[in-house]
């Protein structure tokens, strides 16, 4: 018997032993799977915690269970004031927060299918809204009972913002290219993608989504320009600049475009894509063949006009010449004083007469374009006696003296038009010698640098500063309160202006009122070589 309770004690020992072992293996187990589970918690929490999006899980009445950092962080509440709270009373902007509310309490109850993905805004604790799209999952037990919900919101309120912006500058560019008439295409070979704006799509009168082929868009083009559009494209494909004006037929109405287009090639040639515009241009092309036909009507009105002129001056010119012939005679046979003033006043008269009927018709001369420089030699100071001894008399007579002054560089013989020079010479003696009551007139002729120059000083009435602009138009007179006792059509050096431009020069003015006035012309200097 003792032998037997040794064993029995033995073996009760060892079964302690052995089961205490496994309590403590179960122990450890236990206690391995609750720092498991807490470490678990403990690193869910932090990727909750550090992850940019907004996690939220509510109970069946929308009251917040769990909210991670980053969704209190953007609400402005600390996480310990969000939960048990009523998420829509917290975080739905107050024009919204019945209509999604009684929509969460649907899903929950199975009334709606669930939302698993929406977009709308929340409201912070500052009153800034923010817009999130959420990602939204039912918790549920596995019998199927609905126990809260569980969301995952993204905040997307800086690109919702550049979407709208995105969305404005392409309405601005819309409403912009409708204003201008102006639209734009995009090619991209690489895609197989051709793009029109929706003006272009207007101006070809094409409907949105409609084929884009290159054959469509011929079909488009007037039958007289299609050749000529097609070959405008064909040479752009080999690197050509494509910009051209041509015409196109929408609905039977014929409009005018212009296209613009820069095209990319890849470094073997092949083309990569492009952009491109086209405008609607009808408008102002319409205004350009009326401005065209509006200018050939002046024009062809212009040239009756200057015939005209010149048909009336040159029947004018001849019975007056005749009388002028006349009157010569005449004062040479009177011998009375009195007759004889009558017959030189009546000379005087007629004169004037045809130097104005000769301004006329060089005025209608190079109005029409048939006035003509010609180039040849003579002697300049001879051409210049010429001018000066035809107001010699007059001159005398006012007690005004004309001086020569022509420097010695200039040659004698020179190359040029004499009777346009003199012409020139003529009208700026035949104004100073006018408006010169006393002192002197001077005629300087200097030469620079292949050009001649030549200036006309008087000491005459002067010109006040606010006509010296327009002494050169035509029918303009510089003061018609002073001018008016002298006479003259105001042509005189307007036509002094032409021929000088003419002949490849200019003509300037300078005076001081009371003063004096200085006229001068400076023209290319063509020296005459003599001919061995």
């Amino acid at each position: 018997m003792p032998r037997d309770n040794e064993k029995y004690h033995q073996e009760l020992e060892r079964r302690v032993e052995e089961r205490t072992r496994q309590l403590l293996e179960q122990v450890r187990e236990r206690e391995a799977a609750e720092k498991l589970a807490i470490y678990e918690k403990i690193r869910a929490e932090r990727y909750l915690d550090v992850a940019e999006a907004i996690t939220l899980e509510l109970d069946p009445r929308g009251r917040i269970e769990i909210i991670n950092k980053w969704g209190s962080e953007i609400l402005g509440y600390p996480i310990q004031e969000l939960i048990g709270r009523d998420w829509f009373d917290v975080a739905i902007p107050p024009e919204r927060r019945n209509a999604i509310r009684e929509i969460f309490h649907k899903t929950i109850s199975g009334d709606v299918a669930e939302f698993e993905y929406v977009e709308n805004e929340i409201i912070t604790r500052k009153g800034e809204r923010r817009h999130i799209a959420w990602h939204n999952l039912l918790r549920c037990t596995e019998d199927g009972h609905t126990f809260g919900t569980l969301s995952f919101g993204l905040d997307i309120t800086d690109r919702k913002e550049a979407d709208n912006s995105l969305r404005m500058k392409q309405k601005d560019l819309d409403h912009a290219q409708a204003v201008a008439r102006i639209g734009n295409w995009r090619l991209d070979v690489h895609r197989n993608e051709l793009v029109w704006s929706d003006e272009a799509y207007r101006i070809f009168g094409i409907k949105r989504g409609a084929p884009l082929t290159y054959e469509a868009f011929l079909n488009f083009i007037h039958p007289d320009d299609r050749s000529y559009v097609d070959s405008q494209w064909s040479a752009a494909l080999e690197g050509k600049p494509y910009d051209i004006d041509h015409r196109i037929v929408v609905d039977g109405i014929v409009k005018w475009v212009r296209e613009k287009a820069e095209l990319e090639f890849g470094g073997d040639g092949t083309l990569l894509g492009g952009f491109g515009t086209v405008q609607d241009i009808t408008d102002r092309k319409q205004l350009e063949f009326d401005l065209l036909s509006f200018m050939r009507s002046a024009e062809e009105a212009n040239r009756v006009k200057s015939r005209f002129l010149a048909n009336m001056s040159h029947e004018l010119r001849t019975p007056l010449t005749v009388i002028v012939s006349a009157l010569e005679l005449i004062s040479k046979n009177i011998a009375a004083p009195e007759r004889q003033r009558l017959v030189e006043m009546a000379n005087d008269s007629a004169n004037r007469l045809l130097r104005i009927i000769a301004e006329l018709l060089d005025f209608s001369s190079i109005d029409a374009g048939q006035l003509k420089i010609e180039d040849q030699s003579f002697d300049l100071r001879k051409c210049i006696q010429q001018s000066i001894e035809m107001f010699a008399s007059l001159a005398r007579e006012k007690g005004v003296e004309i001086f020569l002054t022509i420097s010695p560089e200039i040659p004698i013989q020179i190359i040029g038009d004499p009777n346009r020079i003199g012409q020139v010479l003529i009208n700026l003696l035949g104004n100073a010698v006018k408006f010169t009551e006393s002192g002197t007139i001077e005629i300087i002729v200097t030469g620079h640098e292949k050009r001649i120059n030549f200036t006309v000083h008087d000491t005459g009435i002067g010109i006040p500063p606010y006509a010296i602009g327009k002494l050169f138009e035509r029918f303009t007179q510089a003061d018609e309160s002073m001018t008016r006792p002298y006479g003259g059509t105001g042509l005189g050096l307007a036509i002094s202006k032409e021929l000088v431009e003419l002949m490849g020069g200019k003509i300037r003015a300078e005076s001081e009122f009371g003063q004096g006035s200085a006229f001068s012309f400076t023209l290319p200097l063509k020296e005459f070589h003599q001919t061995p």
